[in-house]
């Protein structure tokens, strides 16, 4: 037979298990209020990262130094091309000039030949000149001794006339003389004829070496002009003979300082290609840190979410944290999503009736000062869903602007509402 039990060890059986239920349940207080700490905690956190959107503009900034540096290492890179290429056209221009200065000693020894047979050639002139004018003065005799044998032809003539009336007179005793005396007057006649004829050939020579006088005059002016602009070209090319010096000297010394910057310039492009692949690298090392940074927040997310899902009756300053989490959260995707550091849909998005926010201000009380809060904080709650939607959808079309100005909206409404759910929190 059994023997029956009393209460007392049932009692305390019971007692034990009252404890033990007491220990679990404060024990599992104990783990939603460190669980509540946690998600709390990680909130903090994840608007703490969001607010690290300056990463962007740290990324494009880098992005811009690394373009401007490669397009300053190219244009280096041109420039010691150029450089070289100068090099060597005033290598060629001092060569040229050196060229050039040995035609222009040539051209000025030709010409000062030339010069010199310029000066004999005025002096021949000058005695052809002379010797004309001896000429003149030798016609000028013979015209002398012309008009001296004229008048003794003219005394031969008449002597000869004077004869003929004489040997007339004597009857046939003058005949033989009358002959004589014809004839002395023929050679008379024919003297004057030839005299007459000589002084005509005398004065036409003497006008013609009058005329060649005068044509040897101009030739002589012609000449001394000449000669005067002789001396000034070779003034001229004694100028240009020490141009050709000072320019070869200078394109000598041009090379050589036009080499050695193209030494300088070889080695600066060396530098700013180093300099670019530097930039280039830490425009990469920054793109990364971007990634890490968000794919360290998307993490942080789930486990918020999932930490969210297990935790219920949340009070409502924990839900007015989360609120405030999830739509900054949103903004920090469609800010990564600029980046291309990940992938969204405008499905995601929602609307401001469905998501945790809008659930949770349907549960607030119905007093003045809520429903104030409730409407004040409806227009830039629905503008951040309707603006993170056209940012995917721009994005997608790549439109970039467009989804960078309907940021700029959500990042404004965004500080809005949070403002508001701050109010709403401490009016709770």
């Amino acid at each position: 037979m059994f023997k029956k039990k009393t209460k007392q060890p049932l009692v305390a059986e019971t007692n034990d298990v009252n404890h033990v239920v007491d220990d679990l349940s404060a024990e599992l207080s104990e783990k939603r209020h460190d669980l509540e700490t946690t998600l709390t905690s990680i909130n903090a956190l994840l608007i703490d990262m969001t607010s690290l959107d300056y990463i962007k503009k740290m990324i494009l900034s880098v992005r811009e130094q690394a373009d401007l540096i490669e397009n300053v290492a190219s244009g280096s890179e041109e420039l010691a091309s150029t450089t070289e290429e100068i090099a060597k056209q005033t290598q060629t221009s001092a060569e040229k000039a050196g060229t050039a200065k040995v035609t222009t000693e040539q051209s000025l020894t030709e010409a000062q030949a030339a010069f010199n047979q310029m000066n004999k050639d005025v002096h021949r002139v000058g005695e052809i000149k002379t010797d004309m004018a001896e000429v003149i003065t030798e016609a000028a005799r013979i015209t002398e001794m012309v008009d001296v044998i004229k008048g003794v032809a003219e005394q031969t003539n008449l002597l000869a006339l004077n004869s003929s009336i004489e040997a007339a007179r004597a009857g046939e005793h003058g005949k033989g003389f009358s002959v004589v005396a014809n004839e002395i007057k023929k050679l008379a006649d024919s003297t004057k004829v030839q005299v007459e004829h000589i002084e005509s050939i005398v004065a036409e020579l003497t006008k013609k070496i009058d005329k060649t006088n005068d044509k040897v005059d101009d030739i002589v002016e012609q000449l001394t002009k000449a000669n005067e602009k002789m001396r000034v070209a070779f003034k001229e090319l004694d100028g240009i003979k020490e141009a050709f010096d000072y320019l070869n000297q200078s394109f000598t010394e041009v090379s050589a300082n036009v080499e050695e910057q193209s030494a300088t310039t070889e080695q600066m492009a060396a530098h700013l290609e180093q300099i670019n692949d530097i930039s280039r690298e830490v425009e990469s090392n920054t793109e990364r840190t971007g990634e890490i940074l968000y794919t360290i927040s998307a993490k942080l997310n789930t486990i918020r979410l999932a930490m969210y899902q297990n935790l219920y009756d949340l009070n409502d300053q924990s839900k007015a944290d989360v609120s405030i989490a999830d739509h900054l959260i949103w903004k920090w995707d469609v800010y990564n999503m600029i980046l291309g550091y990940v992938t969204l849909d405008e499905a995601q998005v929602g609307t401001e009736k469905d998501c945790r926010l809008g659930q949770w201000l349907n549960t607030l009380p119905q007093t003045e000062r809520f429903e104030q809060l409730k409407q004040a904080i409806h227009a830039p709650h629905k503008r951040i869903h309707d603006q993170a939607q056209a940012a995917i959808n721009s994005y997608k079309n790549n439109r970039i602007h467009d989804a960078e100005e309907s940021l700029k909206q959500i990042d404004q409404d965004s500080r809005a509402v949070v403002d508001y759910i701050k109010d709403i929190k401490a009016s709770l």
